[in-house]
């Protein structure tokens, strides 16, 4: 095989092009990859030390915009302070990670 390519400048090409195809496909392949890593890294490190007690502050934009201003005790929503979005809830650090995992999976099924 070797010989061959020392020979043919067609061989050589062919198999550079393979190559750089094959990097390309790897290199996508590992980019597609990428949010779903670092979702599970972000949920890991909350995980990790999440708070018991805390106040989560939300500022949606898009379609009007709202803010959510919410305490939040052993993953339940205890108070709200504001809440000036029509279609949701004040939720917890939790919600926004499942949320997150599901539209990944929507995205992964629409490239199918």
């Amino acid at each position: 095989m070797l010989d061959l390519l020392q020979t043919n400048r067609g061989a050589q090409i062919a198999m550079g092009a393979a190559l750089l195809l094959l990097t390309l496909v790897g290199a996508a392949a590992w980019q597609l990859g990428a949010p779903r890593r670092e979702l599970a890294l972000s949920r890991a490190r909350w995980l990790a030390a999440p708070a018991e007690h805390y106040r989560m502050i939300v500022e949606m934009k898009g379609w009007g915009g709202c803010t959510q201003d919410a305490e939040v005790r052993r993953e339940r929503v205890v108070a709200i302070a504001t809440n000036t979005c029509r279609y949701y809830s004040p939720r917890t650090v939790s919600a926004p990670f499942s949320e997150a995992e599901r539209f990944l999976k929507l995205m992964h099924y629409q490239r199918l």
